[in-house]
């Protein structure tokens, strides 16, 4: 077997599985286990001395694979052992030292000079006393902890009887107070017993004395009810009559708080339709100044009453002047005649509203309701549109007309006063 084969073989982690195996066994400071694995302890020591001293090329693979399946068998069984704590299977592997001796020898003897077996003897010994020592350490903490055991037990012992001592008393008081209760409980049936009687009696005499306090006192109450009785009938007449009163008031009111609010509504349409008016005046000034100007400047442009020549940069300037004026006029008077519509709306609108009241007088509240929603509908919540496009058309019409009789002027006149 060639070197790397021979330590990398499975018998060697086999044995130190087996040892940590023991080392557990004797951390635990199982006195009488740890005495039966002596030997197994000594035979591990032996079977390591060949993992580094052994001779590779004198040992056969078989001979390792035995010294394996031993070493195995006695690390299952002390693991066993420390997971139940059985001693059936500490008396396996110590059964099994026998069978791990036979293939310890049957191994071929590590080469080594009488100085390096005597170091090996030596360091073989340390480790068996300080295993030793270590075991009696374990052995005197366990006995340690076993004293300290026996004395908590003891000290529990005496606090178990002092605490069944204080139990027995308080059942005795428990007793002593169950005895008077059941005593004091006689005492008191016998007393309702004996009183049963008496408090019926008492009972019935109040029950019959209030009867004939209440018969009395409804007489009474209707003797002394009896002529306050028409008063409060007329009291409750006049009531009613004020209540009537006060519904029909409450009708007026809200009548007249609708007409009021309609006529509220009517001038602020009548105020916003002078608005437009204005407005509308306003606009139809302003195009009819911009007309007027711009028929002065074409007047002058063409040199009606100069005696020169008219020159291009003459005609460009003044011709442009006017086009602006007559894009002015014309948007003046569009703008206008959308016043105009304007204040048209809000004043048939004002009159809708005002007139509206009147012919709702004689209907029931089922057709005002329709009448009023069909109103609203129409009326209000919707963007102003104008009805016809009459003012828009005539101000686009004068613009385009104004722009043409420009140009026709123009060409009339450029070839009598252009210079060549």
């Amino acid at each position: 077997m060639n070197v790397d084969d021979y330590a990398g073989h499975g018998a060697w982690t086999a044995l130190a599985s087996a040892r940590d195996a023991l080392d557990d066994i004797n951390k635990s400071g199982d006195k009488p286990a740890i005495e039966r694995l002596d030997e197994i302890r000594e035979l591990f020591g032996a079977a390591d001395g060949y993992r580094d001293g052994g001779d590779p090329m004198l040992t056969g693979r078989a001979q390792l694979d035995q010294m394996n399946n031993v070493l195995s068998q006695i690390d299952g069984q002390l693991r066993a052992y420390s997971s139940n704590t059985n001693m059936g299977h500490v008396e396996n592997a110590a059964n099994l030292a026998d069978a791990l001796r036979a293939a310890i020898i049957a191994l071929p003897r590590p080469i080594a000079g009488g100085r390096a077996q005597a170091d090996v003897t030596r360091a073989f010994n340390a480790y068996k006393e300080e295993l030793d020592k270590s075991r009696d350490g374990l052995a005197q903490q366990l006995k340690e902890a076993q004293d300290a055991a026996a004395t908590r037990e003891s000290e529990l012992t005496t606090q178990i009887d002092s605490l069944k001592a204080e139990v027995s008393s308080a059942q005795q008081a428990v007793a002593a107070l169950k005895s008077q209760i059941e005593g004091d409980e006689t005492r008191l049936t016998t007393a309702l017993k004996e009183n049963g009687d008496l408090f019926v009696r008492a009972q019935t005499d109040r029950e019959t004395g209030f009867q004939d306090w209440l018969t009395k006192q409804e007489k009474s109450f209707a003797d002394l009810a009896k002529p306050h009785l028409s008063g409060i009938t007329a009291s409750e007449a006049s009531a009613k009559e004020q209540l009537d009163r006060i519904s029909t008031l409450r009708t007026s009111s809200e009548e007249l708080a609708q007409i009021v609010a309609g006529d509220i509504m009517a001038e602020k349409f009548e105020k916003s339709a002078q608005n437009e008016r204005v407005v509308a005046y306003i606009a139809y000034g302003v195009g009819a100044v911009a007309v007027l100007i711009g028929a002065i400047v074409i007047f002058f442009a063409f040199g009606w009453f100069a005696d020169h020549t008219i020159r291009w940069e003459n005609i460009v300037l003044k011709i442009g002047l006017t086009l602006v004026l007559g894009s002015l006029s014309a948007v003046a008077f569009r703008f206008g005649g959308q016043a105009i519509q304007r204040a048209t709306a809000y004043r048939r609108q004002e009159l809708d509203i005002r007139a509206l009241q009147p012919f709702l007088a004689d209907l029931d509240d089922k057709a005002i309701e329709d009448i009023k929603t069909t109103f609203i509908d129409r009326a209000f919540g919707h963007a102003w549109e104008p009805a016809a496009q009459a003012a828009k058309d005539a101000s686009d019409g004068s613009a385009q007309d104004m722009a043409l009789n420009v140009l026709k002027l123009v060409l009339q006149e450029l070839p009598k006063n252009v210079k060549p």
